[in-house]
């Protein structure tokens, strides 16, 4: 079994369960691999079937030089101030996490410790070292590394 399917199991055991982490984050190069995993695994939470447009679903993705500024994190704060609207969740999603500036990361520290129950924030980054060690110490981790193997033959 790859590490992609592992890390689906391991999330659809959470679901199963009713053991869902307020905090996870998705590191490693492989964008597309986590933008699948992230999509598939807030869908699933929220029974979007569909994978429209979902009001308990709140993306942050910046432009390609922008950085993620305290306002976003604010904007997030509201975002999960309210309650869940057509499920039993709000999911967060933040793409690019290693652009959080650090009034951002320690905006976003805050809602860490402070997380309603329906709260589920997942950071898409490429390491844990752009990201605050305290905020990295409060999620789950799972690693995205596409794994290629190459057979060598010996003549």
């Amino acid at each position: 079994m790859d590490l992609h399917n592992k890390i689906k199991k391991y999330l659809s055991y959470c679901l199963e369960s009713d053991s869902l982490s307020h905090a996870y984050i998705f590191y490693g190069p492989d964008e597309d691999l986590k933008r699948q995993t992230v999509l598939w695994f807030a869908n699933t939470i929220l029974r979007n079937k569909n994978f429209k447009f979902h009001p308990d679903l709140f993306f942050i993705k910046p432009e390609f030089n922008e950085e993620i500024s305290i306002d976003w994190i604010r904007q997030l704060k509201k975002f999960l101030t309210l309650r869940p609207y057509s499920s039993e969740y709000k999911i967060v999603v933040i793409e690019t996490a290693e652009k959080l500036n650090s009034y951002a990361q320690n905006a976003l520290l805050k809602i860490f410790e402070e997380a309603p129950n329906y709260a589920v924030i997942i950071l898409c980054a490429k390491t844990l070292d752009s990201i605050s060690d305290t905020i990295v110490s409060l999620a789950i981790k799972l690693p995205f590394w596409r794994i290629q193997t190459e057979t060598l033959l010996l003549d």
